[in-house]
Order: structure tokens, then C-alpha cells, then sequence
């Protein structure tokens, strides 16, 4: 089980959770696969952390992902806070009228 949830591999959130990594089990979250991706592959296109940095981090089990399950499952929460669903549901809702109005919008500019 992970500990911490970094939301969004910017950078601001890439930095954040290659700090915590060093100590924490940490998942990191960004809704843009082909950044997961090149994560992934130690890639970080923003240059906020070297090649070493980003392998480091998944070296000390860091998690990238851009599957809202993977973060945490229901059950994990203490049942007054069970806001994940609705999250999860606001979370579908905005992506499928973003990408209707702004297709491929979450694909890098160069592609």
C-alpha cells in the first residue's frame, strides 16, 4: 500500500514526490499516459529531475500512474471520507467533455 499520492507529474508535483520517494512509498498520478509513459522509461521532458533522478525514484518503488484505482481502493478510507467515488466520478465526467471540445488535448505539443 502506498502512502502518499502525489497528484499531477509536473513541475511542481514530479519534484514533490521524488522527495517524498526518498523516504515514503509514493504513487504519483498525472492524467497524461504518454507522460506516465516516459516516466516510466525515466524520461522527464519538463528537466525538473536528471535521468538518475527519475530511475532513482522508481528504484525506491515510487509508482507512476494515470489509473485513479492504483492511488487508493475504497476500502483504504475511512468511511466518513469515502469521497473517491464521487471524485472518480467528477474525474470521468470532466476528461470525456474535455476531450470532446479539446481532442487530444492531453498529448504533448509535438505530437
Amino acid at each position: 500500500m502506498y502512502k502518499i499520492a502525489v497528484i499531477g507529474l509536473g513541475y511542481v508535483g514530479l519534484p514533490l514526490a521524488h522527495a517524498f520517494a526518498s523516504k515514503y512509498e509514493v504513487v504519483g498520478f498525472d492524467i497524461a499516459e504518454w507522460r506516465i509513459e516516459e516516466l516510466r522509461k525515466g524520461i522527464d521532458r519538463t528537466l525538473e529531475l536528471s535521468e538518475a533522478q527519475v530511475n532513482e525514484a522508481i528504484a525506491n518503488k515510487m509508482l507512476f500512474t494515470n489509473k485513479l484505482e492504483e492511488i487508493s481502493t475504497r476500502q483504504q478510507l475511512n468511511p466518513k471520507k469515502r469521497i473517491s467515488d464521487n471524485v472518480y466520478h467528477s474525474y470521468q465526467i470532466f476528461f470525456e467533455y474535455k476531450e470532446s471540445y479539446y481532442p487530444n488535448s492531453n498529448k504533448p505539443n509535438n505530437q
